[in-house]
């Protein structure tokens, strides 16, 4: 049979009529394949191997979509007959259960929005005779939870069991969980009530599961199509979710922000997550995800009444945030260590010693309960809400330093001071680096845009921007101090010394990497000044060191810091910490992206006149046309 010379590609590949439909012709759209269009014929048609393969992938696919159709239509019918059945059951006695007391299959409220209501139809499971049968006594009135179909079917709760068991724990490789706490009941809870986050993380345990089968990235088609159109649905049904959730007032806004807040982190997470599949001109949506998280944590915010978190400049965020020096090193403002006074505003009073006994209060003062409603919350609510909020502030902090801030991280720099402030555990204790010196690194980012803007200004002192400088690197070693001391002393178990080594391992990852942000930041971006290349070796061999004995893939921030300063002479021992793929492991993918980027700079400084500053990570990244989360 001749091919086909109308319609899109894949419809002349499939000698299929075509109703020639743009963007996507609906037969195309109706059995979920990728609608090659109507332009330049794709590479794969050759004729050969190649489209056979294809060809191959797409019927098989067709007959799925087939399948699913058809097993659709029939649980349309049998939950038409179950609702006929549940019907005969009232009559003859049975409780029907009220709308407004509706509960999921786990007591969980299904009202609130419309897609927890669709998803709680209800489907008696009472047996005919048992309710026929004149003979028998009456049965005793069903409970709601009785009646309910349960959400998800074999093959998601297998997706669900493999995000529990594989994603979660790269998610947040250090955070733990016992039996007394509740374990992770929290996150099961959250993901079975609202249906959007559910199918979010089942799409996501499909991705990451596929990297076991698709083998190496290829621009052929392959049948991660199939995961792309969910992909696509999933982040529609989140977003759709996000507007339900904010039309939510009243004492409930409270818990509706805590779905909202999971929504939001899971829609960078699928950036993430899809890293593998080749995407180009499309790794930017977390920034507008990041910037939505933001907003909605200072629509929650105690502190926030009254003030606009958006018009708020930068440099205010550093007024009552807590840019903690060393001891010794407390005689300046806060303010003025970091990030400079208000313009036209005097210099701030020196903050007060504080007394032994002050410690402990401080930390309480400065607990999440402090700036956000948490006594409305339930206890899972409540576990789900600290979760997500110091994910956010970790993607936060990891965005501050590699694109930079704007005026609209003000609210988000004042709440992350306050919050994880010195002392405290909560990023160490999910990601494996001490809160201090993530900290740092956030107020290393502010004292850039501080540098900044006085530059555009005409006003940077250079004396100033020395000494708070020298503030920050104390401050960074402080912070390894204060890993090292934090560690469990009081036990010889040898897993908590094998997770107080891996600690080390990135906390000392990220100082020598925040030490060379650091000097970037004072001295431009010269690889060849002694401080910068020292900062970049040690950085280097702590990177390689973590690769040869860290239980996780090390951060990639670091990474593409060290390497974008490095020089020719180490271009061999950064491109040797991305190993060759190995069968049965997870794909380094996020490594090999910041590689790419590593060497788009190295391919920009080539073309650079020398002793030119050369270009930075952003500038490489904006040559590629993306922006990549480095985590």
């Amino acid at each position: 049979m001749p091919r086909k010379t109308t319609g899109c590609w894949t419809c002349r590949a499939r000698k299929k009529k075509c109703d020639d439909g743009r963007p996507s012709c609906a037969a195309c759209a109706l059995r979920a394949l990728v609608c090659y269009g109507y332009g330049a014929k794709p590479g794969w048609m050759d004729g050969g191997d190649q489209e056979r393969t294809v060809l191959a992938s797409m019927n098989r696919r067709a007959k799925e979509s087939y399948s699913e159709r058809r097993r659709a239509r029939a649980a349309r019918v049998a939950r038409h007959g179950s609702l006929a059945s549940t019907e005969t059951g009232t009559a003859t006695g049975l409780p029907s259960p009220s709308p407004g007391s509706a509960t999921g299959p786990f007591g969980d409220a299904c009202v609130g929005s419309s897609d927890r209501q669709s998803s709680c139809d209800g489907v008696d499971l009472l047996p005919t005779t048992a309710r026929s049968s004149p003979q028998s006594p009456p049965p005793p009135p069903l409970s709601h939870r009785s009646v309910r179909a349960f959400l998800y079917n074999e093959t998601e709760l297998s997706l669900l069991m493999y995000y529990f068991d594989h994603v979660f724990p790269r998610l947040a490789p250090f955070f733990t969980y016992s039996a007394a706490d509740g374990g992770r009941g929290w996150l099961l809870s959250l993901l079975l009530r609202t249906k959007p986050l559910g199918a979010a993380a089942i799409c996501i345990s499909a991705c990451d599961q596929a990297q076991f089968v698709l083998g190496p990235l290829s621009d052929i088609p392959q049948p991660n199509h199939d995961l792309e159109t969910k992909h696509i649905q999933s982040v529609v049904d989140l977003r759709a979710h996000l507007t339900q959730l904010a039309q939510q007032t009243g004492a409930s806004r409270m818990a509706v922000a805590v779905e909202a807040l999971a929504c939001i982190m899971h829609l960078i997470l699928f950036e993430v997550a899809l890293l593998w599949i080749p995407r180009k001109d499309q790794l930017n949506d977390w920034v507008m995800h990041l910037d939505a998280a933001s907003a909605l944590l200072s629509s929650v915010d105690f502190t926030m009444a009254g003030r606009d978190a958006e018009d708020a400049p930068l440099w205010e965020a550093c007024d009552d945030g807590a840019v903690e020096a060393v001891a010794e090193d407390t005689t300046t403002s806060a303010v003025e260590d970091v990030a400079g006074p208000s313009p036209g505003q005097p210099p701030s009073p020196p903050p007060q010693p504080s007394s032994p006994s002050s410690s402990s209060s401080s930390t309480t003062a400065h607990d999440v309960a402090r700036f956000f409603p948490v006594a409305f919350l339930s206890d899972g609510d409540r576990a789900a809400f600290d979760f997500f909020l110091t994910m956010y502030t970790y993607c936060f902090i990891v965005a501050a330093v590699g694109q930079g801030l704007t005026a609209r991280s003000a609210a988000s720099v004042r709440r992350t001071r306050a919050i994880f402030h010195r002392g405290q555990s909560k990023l160490r204790d999910m990601f494996g680096c001490e809160d201090a010196i993530l900290i740092t690194l956030l107020d290393i980012a502010v004292l850039r845009h501080w540098k900044q803007r006085a530059q555009r200004d005409g006003t940077l002192s250079v004396r100033a921007l020395t000494r708070r400088a020298a503030v920050l690197e104390r401050r960074l070693a402080a912070g390894a101090g204060a890993g090292a001391a934090t560690t469990t002393t009081t036990t010889t178990s040898t897993t908590t010394a094998h997770r107080d080594e891996q600690i080390r391992m990135i906390t000392a990852t990220y100082r020598h990497a925040g030490l060379l942000f650091l000097h970037v930041v004072v001295s431009g971006f010269y690889p060849h000044l002694p401080e910068i290349r020292a900062a970049v070796l040690q950085t280097r061999d702590a990177l390689a060191y973590m690769r040869a004995h860290g239980d996780t893939n090390f951060p990639s921030w670091p990474f593409c810091v060290a390497g974008c300063l490095a020089l020719p002479a180490d271009y061999p021992h950064f491109r040797a910490l991305l190993p060759p793929p190995q069968a049965g492991t997870h794909p380094l993918v996020l490594t090999m992206w910041t590689l790419s980027i590593v060497e788009r700079c190295w391919q920009l400084r080539r073309a650079q006149a020398a002793h030119e500053e050369t270009v930075d990570w952003v500038a490489a990244m904006n040559d590629l046309g993306t922006r990549l989360l480095l985590l």
